[in-house]
């Protein structure tokens, strides 16, 4: 298989998800996650690497603001304040404690690991509509997270767990890639990728460590595999299993984190 990465830049006109205008700003993180992000800053920087198969193309971007108000200009006031508020408003009851670092057992069932995962599905998308970013999700994901409330099925992976570390800024990262198999890609004309349709992705907020692999490549989704001994402290909540799911887990290291959040370059670049 081939892993490359672009860079894009977009002017966002329809709603993505049900095609009205005008579209409005969504604040990608709601008001009430703010106090569990990362310190507020007036200035910070991101870094985007381009992979090459013999080189890492590396520019440091810098941005003005606080990154706690970062906003999305795709989607129109219909669905963000009616279908995509409604799922906010279910997921905040349940994140919460999970945020907190509740030592207290919770019970994560059926009902609460597919709102989490269709909140997590949703932030991730509306992500991919940001300048800079990669646009990955297909149509059909789109249309199945706004009409049935739903993470896109088979072709998303999403583990969550307990994380008190220390390196939460630096956990924060997006892959992009572009994957084939490598009978495609010997017919493509260049290695470099001129569209996305995988990304491996990670998020801590408070004490809730999020990662997620997706892919239409079924197979590379169902059988990713973490070592067993980190394995024993992530949960996954989508696909949904037939059993409910006890909370807290150990908590995840700072080493083990960073081990989740970057596993996906070692098991790509081994495919190559």
């Amino acid at each position: 298989m081939r892993h490359l990465a672009k860079l894009a830049l977009r002017k966002i006109e329809k709603c993505i998800f049900c095609g009205g205008e005008p579209t409005t700003k969504e604040h990608v993180w709601p008001r009430w996650s703010h106090r569990y992000l990362p310190k507020v800053k007036k200035k910070w920087h991101a870094l985007h690497a381009v992979e090459h198969l013999d080189r890492t193309d590396i520019e440091i971007v810098k941005h003005a603001g606080d990154p706690l108000d970062w906003q999305v200009k795709c989607v129109d006031e219909k669905c963000n304040n009616g279908w995509m508020r409604q799922l906010e408003d279910a997921a905040r009851p349940i994140m919460l404690p999970l945020m907190n670092g509740t030592q207290s057992p919770i019970f994560l069932g059926r009902r609460q690991k597919e709102t989490l995962a269709a909140w997590i599905a949703l932030k991730t998308i509306i992500q991919e509509y940001a300048p800079r970013a990669s646009k990955i999700a297909h149509r059909s994901q789109l249309k199945r997270l706004w009409q049935k409330k739903l993470a896109p099925d088979r072709t998303w992976k999403i583990w969550i767990a307990s994380y008190d570390g220390r390196a939460a800024n630096t956990l924060w990262t997006a892959h992009p890639m572009l994957i084939v198999p490598d009978s495609v890609a010997a017919r493509r004309k260049s290695r470099r990728a001129t569209y996305f349709n995988s990304e491996a992705a990670t998020y801590v907020i408070g004490q809730l460590f999020i990662h997620l692999v997706r892919s239409p490549h079924e197979g590379l989704v169902r059988k990713f595999r973490f070592h067993p001994d980190v394995a024993v402290k992530l949960l996954t909540i989508w696909p949904l299993s037939g059993f409910d799911a006890k909370w807290p887990p150990e908590s995840l290291t700072d080493i083990e984190a960073g081990y989740v959040a970057w596993a996906i370059r070692s098991l790509v670049k081994g495919s190559k």
